[in-house]
């Protein structure tokens, strides 16, 4: 079809309104929209309709790039909301959100992109898909997050353990204590452990702790378990598996109502450096506990 054609019949704010809303799929995806921990994707066996599902509890095929391969414009594309109602919030700025309607039955088709894929295939093909970016290059790219991060990193450096061995770094000689970029991030990481752990964040009802011959793991879940403080004394290797939750952890910020917390790649991260530097902060606590 000619593009001038094309442009009399496709009106500009029709095509905002499914690009803003194939946005929000998008963030569905990532576990960024409140609420929403995952988007799951149906595409029919013959490629003609793609249905992106809104999740209140997704697991890991629900997050991420879409798990097939999109070779043809579908002929029918829509979001179906409905387990979660007929309105979406998409966080644009600090605190600011966008309040979606997806109709009253809460499923929004997406009649622009439809039409605009019937002359330019490939170009909504590559929209849908646009998922390059993995879920903690997104965050720490996301605006949003940088005055709210800085906030979490001082609010770490207030637990006397954290502070030890963010000192410990700094009297670690260069060549042997690891990036200081990286073990900010795990600070910030650690501090939302250790708050889960106290029961202080909704989006974590609990967390198991296990530690067994310097090997601390925690996992999430979805009960809730007794309140209790991270302890890092003596650990060689942390990991933290938030899986079972998704990969982010939404923290209340004066900042922004809905601040995500990328834990790793996919909901399982490791903290090598601050591992790394905790037994000699152990070893100095055992000292100085030792000389009174």
């Amino acid at each position: 079809r000619d593009s001038a054609v094309l442009r009399t019949s496709v009106s500009r704010r029709a095509v905002f309104e499914d690009l803003l809303k194939l946005h929000a799929v998008h963030e569905g995806r990532r576990a960024l929209l409140p609420l929403v921990s995952g988007m799951a994707a149906d595409l029919s066996d013959d490629g003609t309709t793609l249905t992106f599902r809104s999740i209140r509890q997704a697991g890991e095929a629900e997050r991420g790039p879409l798990p097939f391969a999109l070779h043809q414009m579908p002929e029918r594309l829509t979001w179906d909301h409905r387990e979660l109602g007929t309105r979406a919030r998409l966080p644009v700025w600090l605190h600011r959100q966008l309040h979606l309607s997806l109709a009253p039955s809460g499923i929004h088709e997406f009649p622009a992109l439809i039409e605009i894929g019937t002359a330019e295939p490939s170009v909504v093909i590559q929209a849908i898909t646009s998922l390059e970016l993995t879920n903690r290059e997104r965050i720490r790219l996301d605006p949003r997050n940088y005055i709210a991060k800085s906030a979490l990193l001082v609010r770490a450096l207030l637990n006397p353990h954290l502070r030890s061995i963010a000192g410990e770094w700094l009297r670690s000689p260069r060549n042997a204590r690891g990036s200081g970029s990286t073990l900010a991030a795990e600070l910030v990481e650690l501090f939302v452990l250790d708050q889960a752990m106290q029961g202080s964040l909704p989006s974590i009802p609990g967390v198991e702790i296990e530690t067994r011959d310097g090997v601390l793991v925690a996992t999430s879940t979805r009960s809730r378990t007794s309140s209790q403080r991270l302890d890092l004394g003596g650990v060689r290797s942390i990991t933290w598996d938030n899986r079972a939750l998704g990969p982010n952890a939404w923290i209340p910020s004066r900042f922004d109502r809905d601040l995500h917390v990328a834990i790793g790649e996919d909901g399982h991260s490791t903290y090598p450096v601050t591992a790394a530097l905790a037994q000699p902060v152990d070893r100095e606590a055992a000292t100085r506990t030792g000389a009174h």
